[in-house]
């Protein structure tokens, strides 16, 4: 009897939702675990395509009673699915079938009479041109290196991913959302799959799970999005970093949710592409104003209710500080170089109840060195800084 390439029979058991189960019968969990875990440590061979075994193999354990297995279930399928093909000298690595094939160069698209610009190709720049262009360029071509399936292959991929992504939103436990979404930020090989708007908006919900690692990680994936796909993954950057802005803004709020604002803030503006951190720039100022550092001039006493700042509030707030130094760029001058935003700042110096605290001022302050100008002009308004610094 003719059946299609791919078809496959459907079961004749009136019990189809319990087939896994009994699959899963008399097999002990841990000799699962191990297996999962064996099979996501194996230095795969770049020419076997194990598509198939991801897809039917692999994927119906997302589904397990146990959080342990659909964690490790997590981490099997995503390194199932990465592209065959990691070596970024190759033009084209294609599979027995010239419609099942991973693009890992820079291949000519057909019908176009010019190849698409690479590093080496990238036209001439005038010496007048910033270098601060020039590396934006060099981030954006670093990004959009193609590592993806296409053909027969990427239906399968998309599948796969599709289930991913459900287990990351839709799981009662947290090992098993933070798999998924720990496995898709470790490689940018899948950014050719996840920048598909429906990806791109599964993603978008993650910013509203409860744990904050986990939003900081899908905030950093859609980031690094934003390059291949700006239409879909900007807006959401942005209004990630609008609602964090919100949050601070809100002096009535408890100081647990205004450091998970500001932790947001932080990996909002710390966006891997040049696009998202243009589109995040307008919204950095703002957040200078709403960091709960307790501004006040530098000749002025400390109140004693901004001297009572939680430290984790604190240390989030000039983490998010030193990353809107890094966005402004030469604008932080006259943003956050100020005599009352430089007062918290050489408070959190001199503070040495906190080794954290003083790192992330410290940075704040190379920084505004690096990327502002201001390289002397601190240690000759405030005396004790430098003595204490060294």
């Amino acid at each position: 009897r003719f059946a299609p390439p791919g078809w496959r029979r459907p079961s004749t058991s009136e019990k189809e939702g319990s087939a896994f189960e009994r699959a899963l019968s008399g097999v002990d969990e841990t000799v699962v675990l191990l297996s999962l875990k064996t099979l996501a440590s194996f230095e795969l061979d770049t020419r076997a395509c194990l598509l198939p075994l991801a897809r039917d193999t692999v994927a119906p354990y997302l589904q397990a009673p146990s959080p342990l297995v659909r964690a490790a279930a997590a981490r099997a399928c995503a390194r199932l699915l990465l592209p065959r093909g990691s070596d970024a000298t190759k033009d084209v690595e294609s599979s027995s079938s010239d419609e099942d094939e991973v693009i890992v160069g820079s291949p000519v698209r057909k019908g176009s009479r010019t190849p698409p610009r690479t590093p080496q190709s990238r036209p001439k720049f005038s010496p007048r041109r910033q270098a601060t262009e020039v590396d934006e360029e060099e981030e954006e071509d670093a990004l959009l290196q193609p590592h993806y399936y296409c053909g027969p292959s990427a239906v399968v991929v998309d599948d796969v991913l599709s289930k991913l992504l459900a287990v990351a939103l839709a799981d009662d436990d947290l090992a098993p959302r933070r798999s998924v979404v720990k496995a898709l930020r470790s490689d940018p090989r899948f950014d050719g799959h996840l920048a598909r708007a429906k990806h791109v908006d599964s993603l978008a919900l993650l910013l509203h799970d409860e744990d904050c690692a986990l939003q900081l990680d899908a905030l950093a994936l859609l980031g690094r999005l934003a390059a291949r796909n700006p239409g879909a993954a900007l807006a959401v950057v942005r209004n990630a970093l609008a609602r964090a802005l919100d949050a601070l803004r809100c002096s009535g709020s408890d100081p647990v949710s205004r450091e998970r604002a500001a932790r947001l803030a932080a990996g909002a503006l710390r966006a891997e592409s040049p696009r998202a951190r243009k589109a995040v720039w307008p919204l950095a100022a703002a957040v200078v104003a709403a960091l709960p550092l307790g501004y006040r001039p530098l000749d002025a006493p400390i109140v004693e209710s901004e001297a009572r700042v939680p430290t984790r509030l604190a240390c989030a707030a000039l983490d998010a500080l030193g990353e809107c130094v890094l966005v402004l760029g030469p604008r932080a001058r006259d943003v956050v170089y100020a005599p009352k935003v430089l007062a918290p700042l050489f408070d959190a110096l001199l503070d040495r109840s906190s080794t954290r605290k003083r790192e992330l001022a410290l940075r704040v302050l190379g920084r505004l060195a690096a990327h502002a100008g201001c390289v002397v002009a601190p240690y000759l308004e405030h005396a004790p800084l430098l003595p204490r610094v060294l």
